[in-house]
């Protein structure tokens, strides 16, 4: 065999070798850092269901909920179209929270759970909260619970459907400028309140409540709060459509010289409260 020809012979026999074991370092390099991965930043694939939260999650297709899970100020909670978050009746493991006996997800932090408007069929693209009883009935759990201090947060929830809680979302704002929308979504089956906002403090909060259905509300389907005077509510109660409510449709109420600034009220149908349709009082309007 000519010399020229062997030598290139072996050549490219040592080449295919080196590119062989390249790829075997490659393959072996991408599983490493795999596993490490998985070992510094576990809640990228493991949703926490009881407790706190020790760094940004993002939920998605079944998260069955054992207890109270808090959402701390600097963390961010993720809920991805087609979510199914399923809540104990009557159980918190945690015995915490506003109600000790029943599970919440706290919000501390931010809350975005945006379901897709375009998904087919519709029901897929939406992010459900629910009991886990076959047989639920209202206050099987403690809904969503905010309190806000100062620092950015976001509260985003568009396209939910929240059914069987004690209230649906109590949102408490003590301090900072924020905002918060809870558009296109459902609530129903609550023993109290469907959306309870109270701004206290120094707080100034834009609410955008918009296009939501409110059914089987125990007593106020909206209640819109602001009890001192350095707290300011603003924003938008548009285009809702409130069914039978135990109590009042709407109530927008500014205690203390507490403000209720610029909040549009336009397009909303409520039939069959328990009390009136629309209840506000103003002590200081600016």
């Amino acid at each position: 065999m000519d010399s020229h020809i062997l030598f290139s012979f072996k050549r490219q026999k040592k080449l295919a070798q080196s590119s062989t074991k390249l790829n075997q370092h490659s393959k072996y390099l991408f599983i490493l850092m795999l596993l490490l991965i998985s070992f510094l930043t576990p809640n990228l694939f493991a949703a926490t269901t009881s407790g706190t939260l020790s760094g940004d999650e993002t939920w998605s297709g079944t998260i069955s909920i054992t207890g109270d899970v808090t959402v701390p100020f600097g963390k961010k909670l993720t809920i991805e179209p087609g979510t199914t978050v399923i809540f104990p009746a009557d159980s918190d493991d945690t015995t915490g929270g506003k109600d000790t006996s029943l599970s919440e997800l706290i919000i501390y932090g931010s809350l975005v759970a945006v379901g897709d408007p375009d998904a087919v069929p519709v029901e897929s693209g939406r992010i459900v909260f629910k009991s886990d009883s076959a047989t639920p009935n209202s206050g099987d759990w403690g809904g969503i619970q905010v309190e806000w201090n100062i620092g950015f947060k976001t509260f985003d929830l568009q396209y939910c459907d929240i059914s069987h809680t004690s209230e649906g979302i109590n949102f408490i704002v003590i301090d900072g400028d924020q905002g918060a929308t809870i558009s296109n979504c459902s609530l129903n089956s609550t023993t109290g309140y469907g959306i309870y906002v109270k701004n206290i403090g120094t707080g100034i909060l834009s609410l955008a409540t918009e296009n939501n259905l409110f059914s089987d509300i125990g007593t106020t389907a909206v209640y819109v709060f602001s009890d001192t005077a350095s707290s300011t509510l603003t924003g938008t109660i548009s285009y809702n459509q409130i069914t039978s409510p135990g109590g009042h449709g709407i109530v927008f109420y500014a205690n203390n010289t507490g403000q209720i600034s610029g909040l549009t009220m336009d397009h909303n149908t409520i039939t069959n409260a328990g009390s009136y349709g629309i209840y506000g009082l103003i002590r200081a309007l600016a």
